[in-house]
């Protein structure tokens, strides 16, 4: 794996650890599926669900996600919490959006790279059609546009639909105070009417 990208995971997932004004930059424009390292990925994963969750996140919270783990990497993983979380310096903040902008960079890199791998062995194969391919390319966008809209691929359904749900509390909220406050204002402007009329009389 590259150095540069293995240096920006680390950044990344160290920043989540320990500075949490990041967060939120961070799971706007990061997924799991752009983390290259099996550890990186563990750790990443368990930020991730945790974010989800809206549970606290620190070293002790993800060494805890992390135990909760299927993968083969999960003892790595717990060891390199501690190590990222204990190496953050805050010089290094200013390095963050060029740490994400490089990992989103390699992961369209990567699925372009695929793309044209698969495009070429179709197009090399005897049974070759030109409407096949397009279909092929047409497919990968429809796919690549309903990604950008969940990006949350590799996150189970059911932390995804929590997901979901906390967003529409949220926006159901906003819609009652803006009911609340329109009533308010029409209860001050109906007692406004009512001072105006007795002063009138």
């Amino acid at each position: 794996m590259d150095t540069m990208q293995l240096r920006a995971e680390q950044l990344i997932i160290s920043c989540c650890l320990s500075e949490p004004s990041c967060i939120h930059d961070i799971m706007g424009a990061v997924n799991i599926s752009m983390f290259q390292s099996p550890i990186n990925k563990v750790v990443f994963e368990a930020v991730a669900f945790l974010y989800l969750e809206q549970q606290p996140i620190n070293t002790i919270t993800v060494f805890t996600k992390i135990k909760d783990s299927k993968s083969i990497h999960v003892r790595d993983a717990a060891i390199e919490v501690s190590n990222l979380a204990s190496s953050f310096d805050f010089t290094k903040k200013h390095e963050l959006t060029s740490s994400i902008q490089l990992l989103v960079a390699e992961s369209i890199r990567h699925e372009h790279i695929s793309l044209a791998e698969s495009i070429k062995k179709k197009a090399e194969s005897e049974t070759y059609h030109p409407k096949e391919v397009l279909d092929y390319i047409q497919s990968h966008v429809s796919d690549n546009k309903y990604k950008s809209l969940q990006n949350k691929k590799n996150l189970p359904m059911k932390i995804y639909l929590m997901s979901l749900i906390n967003v529409c509390l949220m926006h159901l909220t906003i819609v009652v105070l803006v009911v609340l406050k329109l009533d308010l204002i029409d209860t001050i402007l109906l007692h406004q009417d009512y001072s105006l009329q007795t002063l009138l009389l």
